[in-house]
């Protein structure tokens, strides 16, 4: 971050944060199967039995298998390879990072039903500090963002793995990021390389507009969104955006009724874990800071079909998130019933019972 005469002013945002991590030491792999054992635990207590983990690095994914071998991963995790831009450039581009990738083993689908790649997790903004928006920030007059790929970069990156048969999901927050994305799968679709469902996209889409959401509509690209991202920054988000656009983001109820496929989750540990507390501002668009945006309020029923049904969709692979017939053994029983308790009742409430893969 810079003042106005360009000036350092000590915070590390987007690719300086990444550059400065290399420094840092990594755990040992003993020290990450650890952590993977008690914070999948965590969700698991929570009545999370699915997680799509958002930044996962090939050294993650060994420990993450380390960890299923072993017994320790307590849900079924689907993992998106952690892949900033200047790694992809770094490699020589999109097609010598996959090589790389899939030489080490990573590669589309590798898994089982437990521990799965799910595809690469790449970055076209950041969030609260410098996501790409179509006006400055509330609280820095001058500066609307940085843009951490273009549209040439993205499209290449997008049409290489719809080309190779990966996923990649794009963390774009603002308009600008948001625009650059479905561009990119515009002009894959273009070239005549049809993304299959699932297969691009966009991870929050936080204030995507409404001409945004015809054309992810018309282009067949899906959005994780998430109230407790929201909620759990909520002073923050305030300070640099301003209510006007915080009480806009995520807008649930205009996403369902122009058609756009969309599934809810929490961020976490960005956003507060407990999937209950995400319902209650889905459905009222209540915050610390008071109701914001509660024109973008939904029902229950639909609520807990974007955390449940709409999430295994995305997912795939036999995931059904409904309690069916030939559905995988994933149950969560609580205390109350989800579709008719109050929101006091769902404040603090815990489930009772959990079974992941048919074990309890």
């Amino acid at each position: 971050m810079r003042d106005s005469r360009g000036v350092p002013q000590g915070p590390l945002q987007d690719e300086a944060l990444v550059a400065v991590q290399r420094l840092i030491p990594a755990p040992a792999a003993e020290r990450l199967v650890d952590g993977i054992d008690v914070v999948s635990a965590r969700y698991r207590d929570h009545g999370i039995g699915v997680v799509r983990d958002a930044a996962v690095t090939v050294s993650d994914w060994g420990a993450l298998r380390t960890a299923h071998q072993d017994g320790r991963l307590h849900v079924r995790t689907r993992a998106m390879i952690y892949s900033p831009a200047s790694a992809i450039a770094a490699a020589g581009g999109i097609d010598a990072y996959l090589d790389g990738l899939e030489a080490q083993g990573v590669h589309p689908d590798a898994g089982d039903d437990m521990l799965r790649v799910w595809g690469l997790k790449i970055l076209l903004d950041g969030g609260v500090e410098a996501a790409a928006l179509a006006e400055p920030f509330a609280d820095r007059p001058g500066f609307a963002g940085t843009l951490l790929a273009d549209e040439t970069e993205t499209t290449a990156i997008v049409s290489g793995c719809v080309r190779r048969g990966w996923r990649v999901g794009a963390h774009a927050m603002g308009e600008r990021a948001i625009q650059v994305f479905l561009d990119a799968v515009q002009a894959t679709r273009a070239a005549g390389l049809a993304p299959a469902f699932g297969q691009v996209v966009i991870e929050h889409g936080a204030l995507i507009t409404a001409a945004q959401r015809h054309q992810a509509k018309e282009a067949g690209v899906p959005l994780t969104c998430q109230q407790a991202l929201r909620d759990g920054l909520i002073g923050p988000f305030l300070h640099a955006l301003g209510p006007a656009r915080v009480a806009r983001m995520f807008p649930w109820r205009s996403l369902l009724s122009d058609g756009v496929d969309v599934s809810a989750g929490t961020d976490h540990p960005i956003g507060p874990l407990d999937p209950l507390q995400s319902l209650i501002g889905m459905t009222t668009r209540r915050t610390r800071a008071g109701v914001l945006g509660d024109d973008e309020a939904i029902d229950r029923t639909s609520a807990l079909r974007l955390y449940t049904a709409a999430g295994a969709r995305l997912l795939g692979g036999g995931i059904t998130g409904s309690l069916s017939v030939g559905s995988p053994a994933d149950i969560v029983v609580w205390p109350i019933d989800l579709a008719t308790a109050s929101d006091g009742e769902l404040t603090g409430a815990s489930p009772v019972a959990t079974w992941v893969a048919g074990r309890r």
